[in-house]
């Protein structure tokens, strides 16, 4: 080693298998020298924190010359530290301190790109075209080149080239357009990097992080991510390292699917360790949904890795929460539950800390620190969150999530002894996370503090070895809330197996484990030395508060539901909408409607907010009423309802026909019932946009649509949409889209809500039956038209020249989501059906398709819930409804573009149910005419491939939902793999 490294720890191969990772920026952790901004003499007075914390490797975010335009990642000098924190003799003396506290130091090489600062781009701008100077970047005289790459900034970035108005040329760039992307087909770039990478490891850095390892190469035909020249590149950078720096580590940022991150450890020599992005997400959703599933089923996907190398875990990748690795549903619903404000979000991620994800709630706080400490992998603290430091959403970018470390009470938080106005973020001042309550200081004088536990935390993480080099088997206990694993030893290990139990659940749970195999061992609280007795050959029997976890050491030596008793209101308070009274028997009521998704547990209170007054009607009054629900959720759910009051006798008719519709008595003589049931609230609405008096005697019939409670009287389908969200109104959008490029066999809107958030919606249906009512009727013409009806449709749609309707390529990541759709309504499928109901591996091979490539296939807005009620057909003709999409999802996964081969997949479903035996020539046909429609298809292999997908996924869900039918849904699963 050369003679100017610093007093390195001893060398031991491995010690990244066993580090507990702290993540900081030097910016936000202590101001050393009073200007506002943190240093590394700052630092150096905080390393006894972070050894008494008890981490063992401290990860600094850049800390380079900048124009911090990108908060360091903009790189303008490799080899220096940048004024604001330092020099170098300071960053020496920084690693001399922690190695003699036994902490190692990894720092960032970010290599794919530098900022256009840098001296190498402002001289490549300037070079000829062609020379080595000029090919130190990539440029192109066009933007035609490497059109199959996504755009990773998509809220910043429209393009991945950027015009150069110096060099004549436009640069590439995976980031932001002040970062250009180095040539790595030039080997001057390699000696560039090369001599960095050596730079720092010299002065005895112990490990380097790859920042945006898979994009470093570009070439036509690909998505220009994880290209076999990437992987040679770096065997080259490790073989490198090894011959002159025995003993350091590299960690990839791959943001892949664990197949794909594989490849980054190559046969053990490329990369010692690698971030496991897949899971992270599904920690989080896991605990939204109170079901263990989520994580289980990626870690099984898992591929095994190479000997000596490492996974790395985390909760967020430091400035966000990123949801790439999840499907679009299931982005839209884990940014419902943790980031309802758009300001919350940025790119395909959230940017939010942890402790405002959770709601500042203790116990959830902890259980997922529980999850990241007891997880097979290293795991990664980011500063700040072991104390449960909020954010501030109000900064820009994901400045909210770097502000300035609380280390006191007192002025700055102790952060710093400048003018509060000159430090580089200002300090958290929110009420739940303020710096005076949320610090350092107050939380190390409080044994009983989130401080305390954390370092309880990493104590026992370091006590116990099989925790960080151990296996992992999962149990599969029936109670879904409660993910159960045991972290096992590996082969010839004394160690003792670890039995981690996890309550997800906001409630307390029982379940009952299988551990067999262990019995006789008898079992040790980790944290409290207590004992819940030996293991026996019967189910180990444990009850869980609610967000509880265990860890125990393994030592050697149904139903009935009954009808709920109706309320009585005054007369009184059914005539105020904010009467306390009505609101607790409209919430009573509320909880249990199907179109109501808040769990009935977590309904706090409901408080009126706005409504529509409905004008007098014949023989009852009511109104439509917003209400916010307090389910312990930032900011409420809002949710709205038809209320009426009827006389006696037609409130007892409907208690007798539709019991769910009755909320209360009113007095002696009348009924506060669901008004959507009541033929003059629906009238009132519809009456104005009739073209003719309804007919002497006509039928008024009302049903439930999903979450829209939908009434049809003659031609006019009144809608109300109890879920009560701002933002695009899908029935007006979709129709609009349809009509403008002259696709008119649509149902026509006629009546929307005038307010920014969807409640009411008229629309005119076509002439003609549902195709449903045709049942045995249903003829190879007729499902032909249905067919071209729909391909006309999705053609209309897609022509509209708005950005949201314009379609979309399919990409690697959106295909990767979809088969981990399908993959997990699988799994879902088989507890309901059996494990040897269903045959996982035939399914899977069905789908394999999906992870090879990238699809001649793209995605547009779609209808989204496809039934034969979504035909009308008058004759020969046939026209589309239901424009508005399935209303039981957020309006946020409405509007989502998806493959229209989706709703093509749907409507094969839905004739294959109404035919049965005679569905195959019927599904012909409708191909046939969609194929006739002149509605843009890839090539017939993968258009197959996701036909087959999505068929998978919806009966597969069928099945996973335990719907009526389930059975045969089974069945047709299983025929759709013949």
């Amino acid at each position: 080693m050369p003679a100017d490294a610093s007093a390195a720890l001893p060398v031991d191969p491995l010690w990244y298998r066993h580090a507990v990772i702290y993540q900081l920026h030097i910016k936000a952790f202590a101001d050393g020298n009073g200007d506002g901004i943190g240093d590394f003499e700052g630092l150096l007075a905080k390393l006894d924190y972070l050894a008494e914390l008890g981490v063992t490797a401290v990860w600094l975010l850049p800390f380079y010359p900048s124009p911090l335009r990108d908060d360091g990642y903009d790189i303008a000098d490799y080899e220096t530290v940048n004024p604001r924190y330092g020099d170098l003799g300071q960053f020496r003396r920084f690693l001399d301190e922690a190695h003699r506290r036994g902490l190692r130091v990894i720092t960032e090489l970010v290599i794919n790109h530098t900022s256009d600062q840098h001296p190498w781009f402002q001289r490549a701008r300037r070079a000829p075209s062609g020379s080595p100077e000029r090919d130190f970047y990539v440029w192109s005289d066009t933007t035609d080149r490497y059109a199959e790459t996504r755009i990773i900034f998509e809220d910043f970035e429209q393009s991945n080239w950027t015009w150069d108005p110096v060099a004549q040329q436009y640069f590439w760039h995976r980031f932001y357009s002040h970062q250009p992307d180095l040539n790595f087909d030039n080997p001057a770039v390699h000696e560039a990097v090369f001599a960095a990478m050596d730079h720092w490891l010299a002065m005895g850095v112990d490990g380097i992080r790859l920042d945006a390892i898979p994009y470093l190469y570009e070439r036509d035909g690909t998505n220009c991510e994880n290209l076999p020249e990437t992987h040679a590149f770096l065997k080259a950078l490790r073989a490198r390292m090894d011959a002159t720096f025995p003993g350091r580590m590299f960690l990839a940022e791959a943001n892949q699917w664990p197949e794909d991150t594989l490849a980054y450890f190559g046969d053990g020599d490329e990369c010692h360790t690698a971030f496991h992005f897949p899971v992270m997400p599904r920690l989080y959703m896991a605990l939204a949904r109170a079901d263990f599933h989520p994580i289980t089923d990626v870690l099984e996907q898992t591929p095994p890795i190479p000997e000596g190398c490492q996974w790395v875990m985390f909760l967020r990748n430091h400035d966000e929460l990123t949801l790439e690795m999840v499907t679009d549903e299931e982005r839209v619903e884990m940014r419902n539950h943790y980031a309802p404000e758009p300001r919350m979000r940025i790119n395909a991620g959230i940017r939010r800390r942890l402790a405002p994800l959770m709601d500042g709630d203790r116990r959830r706080i902890e259980v997922m620190n529980a999850l990241l400490f007891s997880m097979p992998g290293t795991p990664v603290l980011y500063y700040g969150d072991e104390i449960g430091m909020g954010d501030n959403v109000w900064l820009p970018d994901r400045d909210g999530v770097r502000t300035p470390m609380q280390w006191n009470a007192e002025t700055n938080a102790g952060f710093s002894t400048a003018d509060p106005q000159a430090l580089y973020l200002p300090l958290i001042t929110d009420r739940r996370f303020h710096y005076e309550r949320v610090n350092v200081a107050q939380q190390q004088a409080d044994p009983t503090s989130q401080w305390w536990a954390i370092r309880r935390l990493i104590g026992a993480r370091r006590s116990m070895p099989v925790l960080a080099t151990g296996g992992a088997t999962f149990l599969a206990p029936d109670n879904d809330a409660v993910l159960a694993f045991v972290r096992t030893p590996a082969p010839g290990s004394a160690d003792d197996p670890v039995l981690v139990v996890v309550n997800l659940s906001d409630r307390l749970q029982a379940v009952e484990l299988d551990l067999a195999e262990y019995a006789g061992l008898r079992t040790r609280d980790v944290f409290g030395g207590g004992s819940v007795g030996a293991i026996g050959t019967g189910p180990l029997r444990l009850t869980l508060s609610p967000y509880a976890y265990s860890w125990l050491a393994l030592a050697r030596p149904a139903s009935t539901a009954t009808r709920p008793t109706l309320p009585a209101i005054s007369p009184a308070d059914a005539d105020d909408p904010e009467s306390s009274v009505q609101l607790d028997a409209v919430r009573a009521w509320l909880v249990r409607q199907p179109w109501f998704t808040v769990p009935a547990a977590d309904v706090r209170r409901i408080r009126w907010v706005d409504g529509l007054t409905m004008p007098a009607l014949d023989r009852c009054h009511g109104r439509i009423a917003v209400f916010e629900v307090d389910a312990g959720r930032r900011p409420a759910p809002r949710w709205s309802a038809m209320l009426a009051v009827v006389g006696a006798a037609d409130g007892e008719r409907l208690g007798a026909e539709h019991p769910e519709a009755v909320i209360a008595r009113v007095g002696a003589t009348r009924y506060l019932v669901d008004g959507s049931y009541v033929a003059a609230m629906i009238r009132a609405f519809a009456a104005p946009h009739l073209a003719r008096p309804p007919r002497r005697g006509a039928t008024l019939h009302v049903r439930t649509l999903g979450t829209d409670t939908g009434s049809t009287m003659d031609r006019l389908r009144v809608s109300l949409h109890h879920r009560v969200e701002r933002g695009e109104n899908p029935d007006v959008s979709m129709f609009g889209a349809a009509w403008a490029n002259g696709f008119t066999a649509v149902e026509r809107v006629l009546f929307a809500s005038a307010t920014d958030e969807p409640l009411v919606t008229v629309v005119d249906l076509p002439p003609g039956r549902p195709a449903s009512v045709l049942g045995p009727g249903l003829d190879a013409a007729t499902s032909r038209a249905i067919g071209e009806a729909l391909g006309r449709f999705h053609d209309a749609v897609a022509g509209h020249s708005a950005e949201r309707f314009v379609p979309v390529a399919m990409t690697s990541l959106a295909q990767r989501a979809i088969y981990q759709g399908v993959h997990g309504a699988l799994r879902r499928a088989q507890r309901v059906a059996g494990e040897g109901a269903i045959d996982a591996a035939a399914v899977l091979r069905c789908i394999d398709g999906l992870r090879h490539g990238v699809l001649a296939a793209t995605r547009q807005r779609i209808l989204g819930s496809v039934t034969l009620d979504s035909f009308h057909v008058d004759g020969t003709t046939v026209a589309v409804v239901g424009l508005g999409g399935d209303g039981r999802a957020p309006l946020e996964e409405r509007i989502l573009k998806r493959s229209p081969l989706r709703d093509v997949a749907q409507l094969t479903c839905a004739i294959e149910d109404a035919a049965g035996r005679r569905a195959a020539p019927l599904v012909r046909s409708m191909w046939a005419g969609y194929e006739a429609s002149g509605a843009a298809l890839p090539p017939p292999d993968h258009r197959r491939l996701l036909v087959d997908t999505y068929r998978l996924w919806q009966r597969l869900t069928a099945v996973a939902d335990a719907v009526p039918g389930a059975a045969a849904a089974l069945r047709r699963v299983t025929r759709a793999l013949d």
